[in-house]
């Protein structure tokens, strides 16, 4: 058996193809060599120069002492890519260098002790770069840069100090600030557009899920976005800090009317407000930073309140459209007058609810407990009892005198508004 012995096959012949020098990075340069019949290997302790052949056609060369490869050689994998490689035992140690089938250049590296370490380079067949990546520890450390054959930019990944010296008109590091254009790998269009100084992202222009135009302004680990109509005026700015909600967000209509404002603070709101078009709010609620509880109006569009309460915290912001009832609710008539206040436990009614009148006197009072009404009181616009019951836990009556029909008990506790 020839270099086989040697290796393991980290991947199958069609997914290395899919990614040739990252793949060959970082396995460290040890691929799946190609079978074939070697010249020493009739040896059970290899010496000296070892040539591995396959159907007549040279498939490696490898110098052997006491067993081990040593020193410069190469072998062909399944994918008849030709390995440069420098041998130190069992790992590649030194410069390597990747030839496709058809003998041209593909990519080079440098793999220490087993490991790539530097600037992994892929290259056009014509010879010029197609893409470069940082390795450190047999891993990309970030830092890459894709280019077409007449040089456009496709993937850009600018690090601290330049890699390479394609990035370092690209990257900002010959002074003020670079403008590049990417385009599609295949050389298409692309709506995005970015801004570099120094290795630092200052700015991007893009598109949204919707394609309308979006920037977004880097600041160390704050970003600042607008994003626009296609109008050209501007549909939402917002804040965020490592991927976080993070500040004031702001977002109009298509005709520049302000439909909701808020603050963010790491990922999670504080407090927020949405308007009617008119200008007047719709909707105000506040989180205490500590407990999560929730304090939320919401208002007529003439800006007088309609409701009024405290809620359960949110797990995530959504459920602030449809926050859940913890404590006392209020709900209010358009002229200010108070109609109805209940008490919540964890969603459930729990505790007294009533019912007003317009002139302000009771005209209905339920005792609930987990939600099962346990008893029921009404009375007249005058302040006259109409009706009194008591309820079991299953919701049966308690007393014994006839029940009203559901239309009277309705009639009996109606306010009067």
């Amino acid at each position: 058996m020839q270099l086989g012995c040697l290796f393991v096959a980290l991947l199958s012949s069609a997914v290395a193809h899919a990614d040739q020098c990252t793949f060959i990075a970082r396995a460290g340069a040890k691929v799946s060599p190609r079978s074939g019949s070697c010249s020493r290997d009739n040896q059970s302790i290899k010496n000296g120069q070892e040539v591995c052949t396959h159907e007549g056609r040279t498939i490696s060369e490898t110098t052997f002492r006491g067993g081990e490869p040593q020193g410069p050689g190469w072998y062909t994998d399944y994918n008849n890519q030709k390995l440069e490689v420098r041998w130190k035992g069992a790992v590649v140690d030194g410069p390597v260098r990747v030839f496709d089938k058809t003998g041209a250049l593909e990519c080079t590296m440098t793999v220490v002790n087993g490991k790539a370490e530097g600037v992994v380079r892929e290259l056009w067949p014509g010879g010029k770069p197609k893409r470069a990546m940082l390795f450190k520890g047999g891993e990309a450390s970030g830092p890459k840069l894709g280019l077409l054959e007449d040089g456009k930019v496709f993937e850009l990944t600018c690090g601290e100090s330049s890699f390479t010296p394609e990035d370092r008109k690209l990257c900002g590091f010959e002074g003020g600030v670079s403008t590049v254009q990417f385009v599609q790998p295949d050389g298409r269009p692309r709506a995005y557009l970015a801004r570099y100084r120094g290795g630092q992202l200052l700015e991007e222009e893009t598109v949204d899920e919707k394609g309308r135009p979006m920037v977004r302004k880097h600041t160390g680990d704050r970003v600042d976005v607008t994003r626009r109509f296609e109008n050209g005026k501007t549909y939402r700015t917002y804040s965020t800090v490592k991927g976080d909600y993070d500040g004031d967000l702001k977002e109009w209509n298509e005709e520049g009317r302000l439909v909701e404002e808020a603050r963010y603070g790491k990922g999670r709101v504080i407090n927020r407000t949405r308007y009617y078009l008119n200008g007047k709010p719709k909707q105000e609620l506040s989180v205490d930073p500590k407990s999560g509880v929730i304090t939320a109006k919401e208002f007529y569009d003439t800006g007088t309140p309609k409701k009024g309460g405290t809620y359960q915290p949110c797990r995530n912001d959504r459920c602030l459209d449809y926050p859940t009832p913890d404590g006392t609710v209020r709900e209010f008539a358009e002229d200010g007058r108070l109609e109805r206040e209940s008490t919540y436990a964890a969603g459930q009614l729990d505790g007294v609810r009533r019912v007003l009148h317009k002139n302000g006197k009771p005209a209905s009072e339920e005792m609930y407990a987990k939600g099962q009404v346990r008893k029921l009181r009404c009375w007249a616009s005058d302040g006259k009892l109409q009706l009194e019951e008591e309820y079991f836990e299953d919701g049966s009556r308690k007393s014994g005198s006839p029940a009203p029909s559901s239309e009277e008990r309705a009639r009996l506790c109606r306010p009067d508004t």
